[in-house]
């Protein structure tokens, strides 16, 4: 996957879609590092991936398939967004164990292989973020 720079429209709707994961303690800027984020229930390093489907329901079972791939890098949990609403525009988060595991699953040739076999029809946006605080409390 190429990372690309955020077009002022995308960054628009990717800022409002992503806001109930801001009140979750996800922190959502390229290179965040926690001060220490040990005991942090969300620690580990986020991969977020943004991009189009040409058909969301065919594109999620061949994403469910890869949860044995996921967890052989380390993953811990995830979650799939409608960006602004369009199922077909989809930004998946996926938590891993630390920042290398993140980075080679998302360098994986089986990634690339489901993300080819799955429909993706735009270029995905990639990101890699910790979490800072993961208290939502007022």
């Amino acid at each position: 996957m190429e990372h690309t720079a955020e077009p002022r429209a995308a960054r628009s709707i990717f800022t409002l879609t992503v806001l109930g994961a801001l009140l979750a303690g996800v922190a959502l800027l390229p290179g965040a590092k926690a001060e220490s984020n040990a005991h942090a229930p969300d620690a580990g390093v986020w991969l977020i991936v943004t991009h189009k489907v040409e058909n969301y329901d065919l594109w999620k079972p061949v994403y469910d398939r890869m949860s044995t791939i996921r967890r052989k890098f380390g993953w811990k949990r995830s979650a799939v967004y409608a960006v602004g609403g369009d199922r077909n525009n989809v930004m998946v988060m996926e938590l891993f164990g630390d920042l290398a595991q993140a980075k080679a699953f998302e360098s994986s040739p089986e990634l690339r292989d489901s993300m080819a076999a799955s429909g993706v029809s735009s270029q995905p946006e990639v990101r890699f973020v910790t979490t800072l605080i993961a208290d939502a409390r007022p």
